[in-house]
């Protein structure tokens, strides 16, 4: 199946070019063709410079939506009872994903620290091809 996926995964038509939106944040680059007038690449590299501040690098840099017009709400039948899952233990280095993804959305406000929770659920892990954990 892994194979299946790969063939899936599409690859730019023509070369490109990394560009740096803001020198202060080198990490912070967007790819652009090559096959295009000089000219326009440099009038494009410079709209996209003038306007970096529009681009969203992690999910802090997207503001909420304001919930009078837009909420989620699990639907989860009151009367159902949880089910309690066997706790299961990590080796240290998926321990050590799980923190750093856990701290990542904890940052990012997605999710917030509780205690005593009955609708707890263990964290599904899968290698990917990168050798890194998604979660």
């Amino acid at each position: 199946m892994r194979e299946e996926l790969k063939e899936c995964r599409t690859e730019p038509i023509d070369q490109v070019k990394p560009v740096v939106l803001d020198e202060k944040r080198p990490e912070r680059t967007v790819n652009i063709g090559l096959d295009m007038d000089p000219s326009f690449m440099a009038q494009l590299e410079n709209c996209l410079r003038e306007h970096k501040d529009i681009f969203a690098w992690c999910p802090a840099d997207m503001p909420g939506i304001d919930p009078k017009v837009a909420c989620h709400r699990l639907g989860v039948n009151p009367d159902a009872v949880p089910v309690r899952q066997k706790v299961r233990h990590f080796g240290a280095e998926r321990t050590v994903a799980i923190e750093e993804e856990v701290a990542k959305l904890k940052e990012a406000g997605f999710i917030q620290e509780i205690t005593f929770s009955e609708w707890l659920s263990n964290v599904v892990m899968v290698k990917k091809a990168n050798g890194k954990w998604r979660i």
